[in-house]
């Protein structure tokens, strides 16, 4: 990317000295200029997603390589690369896992199979066009990874919005006047952008416009101002990049600039398209990073923030639905005694078998994170006051079955203490304290027990009388 950027520069000081001698000749460098642009943008693109490619092939590789794939496992690399969805295929192009996980589809063929799924299948990777999010105005793209395992070829496929990313923070900056549109191979918009000195004639190309530019460099006229565009395809997928300016503004300085205009342009333009790789790529840097920094290292499970943005999101959903959800706050029985009396390495040892447990007994669909310290999260979909009872008592009797040997002749034993509340409140908050309310409750009753807290009967404070009940004790 830098060599391309450098390359860059010298083209443009070349064509600055071209201008000077003939207009002609500068008319035709500016045109090359103005399409190397959008190549240099294309490869930026590409490359923009063969990082996140082999980001996620290297989370794939070292956690749905196993001989058995559980939900549980593909929503840590989901919630990890920051995806809506993804799906784990066989060599056959047979579902083994989903998530959201759907049941039906599991050891199934995919009946009608997508372009880029196919692809990767054939072991290469495979992008697809835009798709419509189901919980957010962004649209859609669908990336698809196959990677090697001890069974044979597997395809790891999620969907994801190039809006907040690096991508999209830095395409108002491609070009210096004009528009940029990324689309796919229907002229669907997968990204756009525009300068800040945009002119104000140049509104949004509509789709039917786009369709239209159908060659890599043309010229167009749109009420009453000539424009001029150039459109590349992205390397590796099925996207084009096209660029669009007004023919006077791209023009203007072979009209009338002088030689030292023409190369301080050149120069500037070069800087600015240097800059923008360099942010580029930090910006993906520190995306990659903050996608890391929502796995807890010692559990391996979700940390705290990706259970705030995963029970927001079933509680967003619940609502629209009218369906509830439950939420199950989990805490490790006198866990201080146990660091205080084996060391802080036993209690770490502790930590990691009661998730691994917690991550054995929970179902498919459910989500169990770390929530802090010794207390875990636990979120429900299209829960029922029976069921997260139901669920919430077998996290406690299978803690309750660990023995944990801290050394060759000694072994620990640990309890949990759970909270239980079922909500239909969009507010995830409020849910998470009730639940925890009822941890409270569970803790002053004698720990290693189940309390289900139920809404609008009581206030929410600590101190207010929880009524408790009781579950398979």
């Amino acid at each position: 990317m830098i060599a391309g950027a450098g390359s860059m520069v010298s083209l443009l000081l070349v064509s600055a000295v071209s201008i000077s001698h003939d207009a002609l000749v500068g008319h035709q460098v500016v045109t090359e200029r103005f399409q190397n642009r959008a190549v240099l943008a294309g490869s930026f693109v590409a490359g923009h997603v063969e990082d996140l490619a082999a980001h996620a092939r290297a989370q794939a590789t070292r956690l749905l390589s196993g001989t058995q794939v559980t939900t549980a496992d593909l929503e840590l690399v989901v919630l990890g690369l920051g995806f809506e969805n993804a799906v784990l295929l066989d060599s056959e192009g047979g579902t083994l896992a989903a998530w959201p996980a759907i049941r039906e589809t599991i050891g199934e063929e995919l009946a009608t199979r997508p372009i880029y799924l196919a692809t990767a299948l054939d072991g290469r990777t495979g992008v697809s066009g835009v798709a419509p999010s189901m919980t957010s105005s962004e649209p859609l793209i669908a990336v698809a990874v196959p990677f090697e395992t001890a069974s044979g070829r597997r395809v790891f496929s999620g969907t994801f919005a190039l809006g907040p990313s690096s991508l999209g923070t830095s395409f108002d900056n491609v070009i210096a006047l004009g528009r940029v549109y990324l689309i796919d191979d229907d002229s669907r918009v997968v990204l756009s952008g525009e300068s800040d000195a945009t002119s104000a004639s140049l509104h949004a190309l509509t789709r039917s416009e786009l369709i239209g530019l159908d060659q890599s460099v043309g010229s167009f006229a749109r009420a009453g101002v000539v424009l001029t565009y150039v459109r590349e395809p992205v390397p590796g997928t099925r996207w084009h990049l096209i660029l669009v300016t007004p023919s006077a503004v791209l023009y203007q300085s072979i009209e009338g600039s002088s030689q030292v205009s023409w190369a301080l342009f050149a120069a500037f333009a070069a800087s600015g398209l240097i800059g923008l790789v360099l942010l580029s790529r930090l910006a993906l840097a520190r995306s990659i990073a903050a996608a890391t920094a929502r796995l807890d290292a010692l559990t391996q499970l979700p940390n705290r923030r990706a259970a705030e943005e995963h029970v927001d999101h079933v509680a967003s959903a619940g609502a629209r639905r009218a369906r509830a959800y439950g939420v199950l706050m989990i805490d490790i029985d006198r866990f201080k005694r146990i660091n205080d009396t084996y060391g802080h390495q036993t209690g770490d040892d502790v930590l990691a078998q009661v998730a691994r447990t917690l991550r054995r007994v929970a179902r498919g669909e459910d989500s169990v994170s770390r929530w802090g310290g010794e207390e875990f999260l636990v979120v429900v979909e299209a829960a029922s006051e029976s069921s997260i009872a139901l669920l919430a008592e077998r996290f406690r009797a299978a803690v309750a079955d660990m023995n944990i040997h801290v050394s060759a002749t000694k072994s620990v034993t640990v309890t949990i203490s759970v909270g239980a509340a079922l909500s239909t409140d969009r507010a995830s908050a409020r849910a998470v304290h009730d639940a925890d309310s009822a941890l409270y409750d569970a803790k002053l009753g004698g720990r290693n027990r189940v309390v289900m807290y139920r809404a609008g009967l009581v206030p929410r404070s600590r101190a207010a009388s929880i009524e408790r009940v009781p579950v398979g004790l």
